[in-house]
């Protein structure tokens, strides 16, 4: 089965991201004005962060971990700037959390030879691990826009096409195409969403029975 790739997952994840980082908005806006400052220093080069942009922020809050100890606290319009203790320890756990986010996005955004299965396999994946985001991320969202579709794509997908109602069988039909098995992963470090992509599989092939949440 072959059908194009819903471009709408990408914004959804966006959504959950934008409501997600906005309990760190105070800190984010702290840290703003210290990488600005830093702008233009060649051996620093801080990433300046633009709002709504998930890989600006993630890349912005790495780069000040990365520089931090190089940053001169010795001048007092620096010192001003930087984060105290308890907001330096927000900041490790927002980057520890966008580091899931920040995969996931750029898997979604390249979407080559991404299927709808990945997509809600990446989903449930990110709801396991960060409470709060199924509001947007859950099979039966609101935001879904089709969701009878998305159903019959993954249970396709599943190898349980047999489940499929009439309706459904209609809705696929002009999408019919072989499937594709995934590709498996070789590097030896696998990102968060390579890592929920291979357990997803080796679910599936372990327990054949056992049926993913749509």
């Amino acid at each position: 089965m072959k059908v194009p790739f819903v471009g709408y997952a990408s914004h959804r994840l966006n959504l959950v991201v934008v409501e997600y980082m906005g309990s760190y908005e105070p800190i984010l806006d702290k840290v703003k004005p210290l990488m600005h400052k830093l702008h233009g220093e060649k051996k620093l080069g801080p990433v300046l962060r633009q709002a709504t942009r998930l890989s600006s922020t993630f890349n912005m809050v790495r780069r000040y971990f990365d520089n931090r100890d190089a940053i001169d606290t010795l001048d007092d319009a620096m010192a001003v700037l930087m984060p105290i203790r308890r907001e330096e320890s927000q900041l490790e756990t927002l980057l520890d959390e966008l580091k899931a986010f920040e995969s996931s996005s750029k898997k979604l955004q390249s979407a080559e030879g991404l299927s709808l299965l990945d997509v809600r396999d990446i989903f449930d994946a990110l709801i396991t691990e960060h409470s709060g985001v199924e509001s947007y991320l859950a099979a039966d969202a609101a935001i879904v826009q089709q969701p009878e579709f998305e159903d019959a794509c993954i249970s396709v997908l599943m190898g349980k096409a047999d489940t499929l109602t009439e309706q459904q069988r209609a809705l696929l039909l002009p999408f019919a195409a072989p499937t594709s098995p995934r590709q498996g992963v070789d590097d030896e470090e696998l990102s968060f969403v390579d890592r929920a992509l291979e357990n997803a599989s080796c679910s599936v092939s372990s327990h054949p029975s056992t049926p993913r949440s749509q």
